[in-house]
């Protein structure tokens, strides 16, 4: 179980990351949505899951937030006082891709199921 603190401060993150991504990249990526934040523990490390809108060029977008990552550690250290800045990693969130396909899915069967009531 994930305590109030690490749930705080992935949160924290989560909202500070998203205001240096969109100054950085906006006309760059397009709209960059960070989904959600894992901070572990120790705070050493943090898995950052993002999407992007439009979607393309994935893994090019990917690794540039990489290569920026050290520069986005230097920004959050200036605004979070912890002991540790974690290492982001980031990822690309292809949960949520999925859960727009099951509710795009669901809504088309429940149209028809209407449709089929008429």
């Amino acid at each position: 179980m994930i305590s109030k603190r690490i749930e705080k401060i992935n949160e924290l993150i989560k909202r500070e990351l998203s205001v240096l991504i969109q100054q950085e990249f906006a006309e760059e990526m397009g709209m960059v949505v960070i989904s959600f934040v894992e901070v572990e523990e120790d705070l050493r490390s943090a898995n950052v899951y993002v999407r992007f809108y439009p979607e393309e060029n994935i893994e090019k977008n990917i690794q540039k937030l990489q290569k920026y990552s050290h520069k986005f550690q230097q920004a959050l250290a200036k605004k979070i006082t912890t002991k540790n800045i974690p290492i982001l990693t980031f990822f690309y969130d292809k949960y949520q891709g999925n859960v727009d396909t099951v509710e795009k899915l669901l809504s088309e069967i429940e149209s028809e199921s209407t449709k089929e009531k008429k």
